[in-house]
């Protein structure tokens, strides 16, 4: 049996200068991961994990507001400490420190009314969650050499807000060293892996407002995949495992203040899975 347990605190402060904005945030989150066998409910595996996010961005408007500017920077800082209980019944106790650094770079510009066209770069970084580190029991199997992902984003959209609502448009590209994904063995038993990776698409998204308590809103997704770690041959340019390459979202929405109802389906397809 898993038991997951999460504690977070977050602060942020910004401050305003005319037409700048500077912005800090510090989130301290507290994860503890529990594993016990059935076969001994005597003992257990415990992992904790302490993590600080911390960000400092700036946002620059122009006098006419035509143009923004935006840049941030991310630090994140880990302590993961685990007691695993050996087959003779001792415990063996270790711990690790990590820590990494994002950033982010964007620009718009409002090219005719109501029209935004806005680039960003990025490089982000997402730490392995415990379950990806130490697995899931009858579900995952461990992988504790797991490292980081980290990714170089890049993205362009245009976007447009009338009197009806509004509607986007934006393409994007991810380059991934290291990715991390699930693979499965011939029994189902998943485990996560490091491998490099491309993933590239186009996402759309509008709102229509029919009155002004009734909306229609509604997402696409349409993105390709592909694996570009040449050191496994078998993989070597095929999907990515656990990506649903096509997702479609429908909706509407109600505002009868001070309450909102939404009703909306979404649906999922080409996932690439990987056995």
């Amino acid at each position: 049996r898993t038991d997951t347990r999460q504690l977070g605190l977050v602060n942020t402060v910004s401050l305003l200068l005319a037409n700048h904005t500077l912005t800090t945030s510090v989130d301290v989150s507290r994860f503890d991961f529990e594993q016990d066998n059935t076969l001994n409910t005597e003992t257990s595996d415990d992992r904790d994990r302490l993590q600080i996010a911390s960000s400092l961005s700036h946002q620059w408007r122009s006098d006419s507001a035509n143009w923004r500017t935006r840049a941030a920077l991310r630090h994140y800082v880990t302590r993961d400490d685990s007691s695993l209980v050996q087959g003779n019944g001792s415990v063996t106790s270790s711990a690790s420190n990590d820590h990494y650094t994002g950033w982010q770079l964007g620009l718009s510009h409002i090219v005719v009314e109501s029209w935004t066209i806005s680039a960003n770069v990025a490089r982000n970084v997402r730490i392995p969650t415990l379950q990806e580190l130490y697995g899931q029991q009858g579900l995952f199997v461990g992988n504790e050499d797991l490292n980081a992902e980290e990714s170089f984003d890049y993205d362009l959209s245009l976007r447009t807000d009338q009197s009806w609502g509004h509607a986007e448009a934006t393409g994007y590209f991810r380059t991934l060293d290291p990715a991390v994904v699930a693979t499965y063995d011939a029994r189902g038993i998943g485990r996560y892996v490091n491998l490099e990776a491309e993933i590239y698409g186009v996402e759309l998204d509008g709102r229509i407002r029919i009155t002004d308590w009734w909306s229609l809103f509604g997402n696409a997704t349409f993105q390709e995949s592909e694996n570009t770690d040449v050191s496994n041959q078998v993989r070597y340019q095929k999907r990515l495992p656990g990506v649903y390459h096509e997702s479609w979202l429908v909706g509407s929405q109600w505002r009868m203040r001070p309450f909102s109802l939404e009703l909306w389906y979404q649906r999922d397809d080409e996932l690439y899975y990987d056995s």
